[in-house]
C-alpha cells in the first residue's frame, strides 16, 4: 500500500476512471504507478503519454533496448518493482529471462551483446565529460540514440524514486504475462 493517499477506483472519475478503465482492459489490473499519481489527474494524463512517447513509439532504440535500460537503471537504484516489472518487459519485447537477470546482475558482461552493453554503460555513467559521448560515437551511436538512451535513462530515475518513495509495492495480479 503506498504511503500517500491515491484515488481507488469506485471514486476515480474523469481522467482517472479513463486510466484505470484502459489500464483494467489492457493488462488486467492498475499500475501502482497511477495510482500514486491519482491525486493530480492532469499530471496523470501527462505521464501516460510520456510513457508511451519514451518507452512504447518506436524511435531509435528497440523496446528491449529500452527494457534493457529500464532494468539497469533500476538495479542501480535498487527499485524492485520496476526492475521486476521490466525484466518482464524485456522478455514480453523479444528478451529472454537469462539475458533480463544477466542484465540486472552484471550490467557490463562480456556475454551481452556489444551494442546492449555500450547503451548500459553510457545510461549507468556519471562522467559528465564529453568522453562518454566520443566512445559512444566511435562505437557508432548517432546522436539521436545518445538522447534517446539517456531521456530513457532519466526517466527511470524519476520513477525509481516515486516508486521507491511512496512505497510501491508489486500489485497482486502483476505477473510476466500482464507486461505491455
Amino acid at each position: 500500500m503506498p504511503y500517500i493517499k491515491t484515488v481507488s477506483e469506485e471514486e476515480a472519475s474523469g481522467i482517472v476512471a479513463d486510466s484505470y478503465r484502459s489500464s483494467r482492459a489492457a493488462v488486467g489490473g492498475i499500475y501502482e504507478t497511477s495510482r500514486i499519481i491519482s491525486t493530480w489527474p492532469e499530471l496523470l494524463k501527462v505521464e501516460e503519454q510520456r510513457y508511451f512517447t519514451i518507452m512504447l513509439a518506436e524511435r531509435n532504440l528497440t523496446r528491449m533496448e529500452k527494457e534493457a535500460i529500464a532494468i539497469a537503471v533500476s538495479k542501480r537504484n535498487d527499485c524492485h518493482y520496476c526492475l521486476e516489472h521490466h525484466k518482464a518487459m524485456f522478455v514480453s519485447a523479444g528478451g529472454d529471462i537469462d539475458t533480463a537477470t544477466r542484465i540486472e546482475d552484471e550490467p557490463q558482461s562480456p556475454e551481452l551483446p556489444d551494442r546492449l552493453r555500450d547503451m548500459i554503460s553510457f545510461a549507468l555513467s556519471q562522467d559528465q565529460s564529453s568522453a562518454p559521448v566520443d566512445k559512444m560515437r566511435n562505437n557508432e551511436f548517432s546522436d539521436d540514440e545518445l538522447l534517446e538512451i539517456i531521456i530513457v535513462a532519466g526517466f527511470f530515475h524519476d520513477y525509481n524514486l516515486r516508486v521507491s518513495r511512496f512505497g510501491l509495492e508489486l500489485e497482486d495480479w502483476f505477473s510476466e504475462e500482464h507486461a505491455q
